[in-house]
């Protein structure tokens, strides 16, 4: 096989599409008995929907997204508004509109698009252990004793990158002291809970939710600042969540109470790494540059990844100096998020005098400006370096 990618998830399967878009062969492993399908909610800026366009997949998904028309950002000890900015301005801003999906529907869109393309093999149940090298060609190691041979690898394997341990070494990920929560609920559930996007800002943590499916169910994330006890997601009840926010107004205290069961993750990520490959193999996702959520941008740059490297593999039949180009226009750009999503977690988090300042600044900055503020992230073009 030409092209091996370890992983099927949203970054797997967006690499998979672009490689074969460019006449590639290529194969995915798999180690689940199907591609995921669970999750919660994803938010699409411009530059992820200017990256499904190129994978010829936004028609289609178009119809599962929903497009909430504010951001709503409120407090959340007394439920006051302390601002709503417009999201139906950033297709005149940036060129494309703001959309919410479920992550279920997104991973649908690429694998039915996969699944079409003849370039494109899916093996399932092939659980990757390790990378070994012959003659300076990549070997993939499974756990059956299997050893798969190809021209070039891409390690999608997610945050605990099996691929990126080969590669670099470089221990596991850090963990942060923050616990995230999330639930799914029907929308008719909560009738009254706004169509927004709507941030809540909690002394230590925050709340943020959206609808999804197409506006039939709501995705709500609730993160407060605690120590961790492990590495592992596990589920917990509407009690544990509402005990972490003590002080919350009765609009939040409703609406944490209302998901029967949520499930909590640690906050984990990397800094941003130096090398992301040798030879014939790379990395992309969030085995690469995994990331804190808090500025919705994990799903987008695996599709920017994505993009990039087919533009990067089109023009050359040298895979090895395709991915040196990839890794040279992507690192800078996902360092920076990487960098800047911890700063957000800290800035949503203020306590005192800070949150305060923070609140006023909020009410008083001029939207123009803070479309400025945050254009760097979303005028992405899969054109240019960068």
């Amino acid at each position: 096989m030409e092209i091996t990618i370890v992983g099927g998830g949203i970054a797997g399967l967006a690499t998979a599409i672009a490689l074969a878009q460019t006449g590639r062969a290529v194969r995915i492993l798999e180690k689940s008995a199907q591609l995921e399908d669970q999750g919660a909610g994803v938010q699409l800026g411009p530059n992820g929907i200017r990256a499904l366009r190129q994978l010829h997949i936004w028609q289609d998904l178009n119809r599962q997204t929903y497009a909430p028309q504010y951001l709503c950002i409120r407090d959340a000890l007394t439920g006051e508004v302390i601002r709503r900015f417009s999201l139906n301005r950033f297709k005149s801003r940036f060129g494309e509109p703001y959309r919410v999906v479920h992550r279920r529907d997104l991973i649908g869109a690429l694998a039915a698009r996969v699944r079409s393309m003849k370039e494109i093999e899916i093996l399932s149940q092939r659980e990757v252990t390790s990378l070994l090298w012959e003659r300076q060609s990549p070997i993939l190691t499974l756990n059956s004793g299997e050893r798969i041979a190809s021209r070039a690898v891409v390690g999608a394997d997610g945050i605990h990158s099996v691929i990126r341990r080969s590669l670099l070494a470089d221990g596991s990920p850090v963990i942060h002291p923050q616990s995230i929560y999330r639930a799914i609920l029907p929308r008719v559930t909560a009738p009254a809970v706004p169509a927004d996007v709507v941030l809540w800002l909690y002394p230590g943590g925050h709340v943020v939710h959206y609808p999804v499916s197409g506006g039939r169910e709501i995705n709500i994330v609730a993160v407060i600042e605690s120590p961790q006890e492990n590495d592992r997601s596990m589920e917990c009840s509407p009690g544990d969540v509402a005990s972490r926010f003590h002080a919350m107004g009765p609009d939040l205290r409703y609406l944490l109470g209302l998901p029967p069961c949520w499930i909590r993750w640690p906050a984990a990520d990397r800094p941003p790494a130096p090398v992301w490959g040798k030879e014939a193999v790379t990395l992309i996702g969030d085995a690469a540059h995994p990331m804190l959520p808090y500025l919705a941008q994990g799903a987008a740059m695996a599709l920017e990844d994505a993009v990039t490297l087919g533009r990067c593999v089109a023009s050359t039949s040298d895979l090895a100096g395709a991915w040196r180009h990839y890794e040279r226009e992507r690192q800078p750009r996902t360092s920076i998020l990487q960098r800047e999503a911890r700063k957000q977690a800290q800035l949503y988090h203020w306590r005192g005098w800070r949150a305060r300042l923070r609140d006023r600044f909020l009410r008083s900055v001029p939207e123009v400006y803070f479309l400025s503020r945050i254009a760097w992230i979303y005028v992405w073009n899969h054109e240019s370096v960068a």
